[in-house]
């Protein structure tokens, strides 16, 4: 979900209590991770909350969401014109200017840097998070308020894909096998109404086909009410 910046980082030293040293790659990079996601599971036992708020699907969206971009950070996102979506009303059609990513996260830093502060502010403070299903073929909507030009939106959807495993007992050996069961195809949108008109324009989409993980973050350039919708497009395999 997120990169460790630089190539050297300062942290305490192992089997020591008063020693620091440096440390780089991502098994240096894992476990900070993995640490932010320990502190934001803890979190809601501290402020009671419900037993929705520690799934891993959410925690690791609001690492992802909560990462700082680095200079050059790119997940392929490109205004594209023609862009056919289901309108919010339910009717086929096109739309212009839209920011399109069919890969997600940057091939070399996923989301960003991790930022354990940001991702307690999103979790904790401002809540800005839901967990929900979403049937085949059928699409959540989602009000994310009111937001100007200037401001930076960052969204991201996660899920789960379904893996089989089998155990087998007999003999003197166990035998332990797995595999792909099933993956969804979600993507994620984001759209812009116009009270006005009492209409949605499209801004942006992440659709990216074999991944679990769609993820947006660009600069508004135009203010008003902002929603996210997640469309289950179809069954990849299952």
């Amino acid at each position: 979900p997120g990169t460790i910046k630089g190539t050297a980082y300062y942290s305490s030293s192992l089997g020591t209590t008063s020693a620091y040293s440096y440390g780089d790659g991502t098994s240096y990079a894992a476990p900070i991770v993995a640490g932010v996601a320990t502190l934001l599971y803890s979190a809601s036992y501290t402020y009671d909350y419900d037993e929705t708020s520690r799934d891993a699907r959410l925690i690791k969206a609001i690492i992802i969401n909560s990462a700082d971009k680095v200079s050059g950070w790119d997940n392929g996102q490109q205004k594209t014109d023609n862009v056919s979506l289901t309108s919010i009303n339910g009717t086929s059609a096109s739309y212009d200017n839209v920011i399109v990513t069919s890969q997600s996260l940057d091939y070399t830093y996923g989301s960003g840097v991790v930022n354990a502060e940001e991702a307690y502010k999103q979790y904790v403070e401002t809540q800005t998070w839901v967990v929900d299903t979403v049937a085949l073929t059928e699409s959540n909507l989602y009000s994310i308020g009111t937001a100007n030009v200037g401001d930076t939106l960052t969204a991201t959807l996660t899920w789960f894909e379904q893996i089989f495993s089998e155990v087998d007992t007999r003999g003197a050996d166990y035998s332990f096998s797995y595999g792909d069961a099933a993956f969804s195809n979600l993507d994620l949108e984001v759209w812009l109404y116009d009270a006005v008109s009492d209409s949605y324009t499209a801004i942006a989409l992440s659709d990216s086909l074999y991944n679990s993980v769609e993820h947006l973050s660009f600069t508004l350039e135009e203010s008003g009410e902002y929603y996210l919708r997640v469309v289950f497009d179809e069954m990849i395999y299952g």
